[in-house]
């Protein structure tokens, strides 16, 4: 019996629907443009998938920074092929304190073909820029699942 040792298997699907308090006390400030948002409301779904009345415990504050870089050149001159590289900065904080608990960012890279139909193009990368938030708040649900799960163990 694997769930009375304590044992979560981190990286299985099904742990996103999982009510996870620590996780759920977790209130994500407001992140700007359309791409903050995208992040900061799949991060809360994730943090508390249940819908939860909870009291926050913790504050999480992110920064966003997206650049592109054009990677596959065709014979002509002209760009074939880009990478979106995305960073966010995190840092979670105790509630009604100034104390940070973890600093930490994530990173990730989606690419896109750039076509001759430039709506084709903008469409693909807008896509590649949503993939990449979601990526995110993946990597850092992960990173504070395995913090605060420490931290409670340890504390």
């Amino acid at each position: 019996m694997m769930g009375a040792c304590g044992f979560h298997p981190l990286y299985a699907p099904s742990s996103r629907s999982v009510y996870e308090p620590e996780l759920a006390a977790i209130r994500v400030e407001s992140i700007p443009d359309r791409l903050g948002q995208i992040l900061a409301i799949s991060l809360r779904d994730s943090f508390n998938p249940s819908g939860e009345r909870t009291s926050a415990r913790y504050g999480l504050r992110i920064a966003i920074t997206i650049s592109r870089q054009d990677v596959g050149i065709r014979s002509d001159g002209t760009a074939s092929r880009a990478e979106i590289d995305t960073t966010a900065t995190f840092t979670l904080t105790e509630l009604g304190s100034t104390r940070i608990l973890l600093t930490s960012s994530a990173r990730t890279v989606s690419g896109f073909d750039i076509l001759t139909d430039d709506y084709a193009t903008i469409v693909a990368e807008k896509d590649a820029k949503e993939r990449s938030m979601r990526d995110l708040s993946d990597e850092i649900h992960t990173r504070l699942a395995l913090f605060l799960g420490r931290d409670r163990r340890n504390g």
